[in-house]
């Protein structure tokens, strides 16, 4: 089961800038019909994690056991969210259940992490780990971007 609550964490110590942290560096390609290729860098250690047409591969194995995820959820990135927001397209009341490739930083591991979103607004989703009792209610803008995800992110103007 994932640990949700580790991107609060990694992200209050990469606001440190002067202390230790946790630095993320995320790369992501899309390369062609159904191949993806995000790229996360951690304190100095590198994940490449594909999906090509043959399933999904973790620095170059591949990873059958990933075969149900769409998309890659990063945890300390709200971006990860916009994704299946997006793809999904539900009206307000819909909900749809989804597997991800979750990504842990800084450990940069990757486990599969079923979860479900609810459309409970124009601009706003319920967002459930359906394998533990973490949940939030995300705010979006029109775009589908996170706006507030509570205890985690919330944007910055400016």
């Amino acid at each position: 089961m994932p640990d949700h609550g580790r991107a609060s964490r990694c992200g209050d110590r990469e606001r440190d800038r002067d202390g230790p942290g946790c630095l993320l560096l995320l790369t992501a390609r899309h390369c062609g019909l159904g191949v993806h290729r995000p790229r996360a860098r951690a304190d100095g250690r590198e994940l490449v994690v594909r999906r090509t047409e043959a399933g999904w591969q973790v620095d170059g194995e591949a990873r059958p056991d990933l075969d149900a995820a769409r998309e890659v959820d990063i945890s300390v990135s709200p971006l990860s969210n916009t994704l299946p927001i997006r793809r999904l397209g539900l009206a307000i009341g819909e909900s749809a259940d989804i597997v991800t490739a979750y990504v842990r930083v800084p450990e940069l591991d990757v486990t599969t992490d079923p979860q479900r979103y609810t459309r409970t607004g124009e601009h706003e989703y319920l967002y459930e780990s359906r394998d533990s009792d973490f949940h939030r209610y995300v705010t979006v803008d029109e775009e589908g971007l996170v706006l507030e995800y509570p205890g985690l992110f919330t944007r910055e103007e400016g």
